[in-house]
């Protein structure tokens, strides 16, 4: 694996030997899965000076616990800091677990100039359907709150989150909650696939059919463009008209943003992976074409697909599934 041509670093620090993250999301394999990761995995700081030299070009680091930095705030401070130090900028994503004292240790003597963002996964703004999806309470106002401690730091904010059947609708009300209350501009949606969907969780995680998901797509797109804010989506399913122009695209795209992009593994070793999908999920590479889709949309929408990667509505229009990263890296 030639990962010396990449800037931009994902990075898990372990679990700090716990069994899951702090979050129980129902929907989330990355606890689960990666590249044959020991049961409780830790990274350290001497891996984070041999990460550096490893990535010569690196810019940017998103810094994960397992993956929230709730896991193990004080070595996410740590690893932050030494990046910080080579001139890196870091990232940070959290479920909000732990509220604002978890937020100060993470950001102890960090300079905010050097913090790109802090992302917050919010799935909705019904604290029950909340609550729902990521297996814990989680006060939203809580959240808020963080949030604007964040602000004061002058640190941006982006909102992350991911949409399942359950919650396929409350996107617009997601925005319009966070950019109202607290001037929002940055939000970036996953689909329920981004990584899988656990055969235990499937009656609370139903993959979003690719007709629903096609329509909330363009509809989240022309929000981002009338209310002038960033919205990324993965489109994840392409119309048939779309699918050419998408065969002709994804294997230059993909290779273009494997040298660009890497993930690393902190274990007993550094494990990594050029492509994050396929370290987060252990699927084998094939020589031809690529073996992520659709095998992350749970064995319920896959049964439904006729062929490799198509999918035919009730009104009989084909859809296709394409790589979670096409168009939205």
């Amino acid at each position: 694996m030639n990962i010396q041509e990449a800037t931009h670093l994902t990075l898990y620090t372990g679990n700090n030997g716990k069994r899951q993250c702090t979050g129980n999301c129902p929907g989330c394999l990355l606890t689960e899965k990666g590249e044959k990761l020991t049961k409780f995995y830790q990274g350290n700081i001497t891996q984070i000076y041999e990460a550096l030299e490893m990535l010569p070009k690196l810019e940017e680091v998103h810094i994960l616990g397992n993956p929230d930095f709730s896991v193990d705030t004080d070595f996410c401070n740590q690893a932050a800091k030494v990046f910080i130090s080579k001139g890196k900028k870091v990232m940070f994503s959290t479920s909000g677990l732990g509220g604002i004292k978890k937020l100060e240790a993470l950001f102890e003597g960090l300079d905010p100039k050097y913090v790109k963002y802090i992302g917050f996964s919010v799935d909705s703004v019904n604290q029950d359907t909340s609550d729902l999806l990521k297996g814990r309470k989680n006060s939203l106002k809580e959240i808020g709150q963080q949030i604007e401690y964040c602000q004061k730091l002058g640190i941006n904010v982006r909102i992350q989150p991911t949409l399942w059947e359950v919650n396929q609708n409350d996107y617009r009300e997601i925005i319009d909650f966070f950019y109202s209350k607290y001037g929002v501009k940055w939000y970036t949606f996953h689909t329920g696939s981004f990584v899988g969907v656990p055969d235990n969780s499937s009656d609370i995680c139903k993959h979003i059919k690719p007709d629903v998901w096609c329509d909330i797509v363009k509809d989240l797109q022309e929000i981002g463009t009338r209310e002038n804010l960033v919205v990324r989506v993965p489109k994840t399913f392409v119309t048939e008209e779309e699918y050419e122009q998408y065969c002709k695209e994804y294997i230059p795209y993909c290779l273009i943003n494997r040298r660009k992009y890497c993930t690393l593994w902190l274990d007993t070793a550094i494990r990594g992976a050029v492509c994050t999908l396929l370290g987060e999920t252990g699927i084998k590479r094939q020589s031809k074409g690529c073996p992520v889709i659709p095998q992350l949309m749970g064995k319920e929408l896959y049964a439904e697909f006729t062929g490799t990667n198509e999918w035919i509505s009730s009104s009989g229009r084909k859809y296709f599934a394409t790589c979670c990263f096409y168009r939205c890296l």
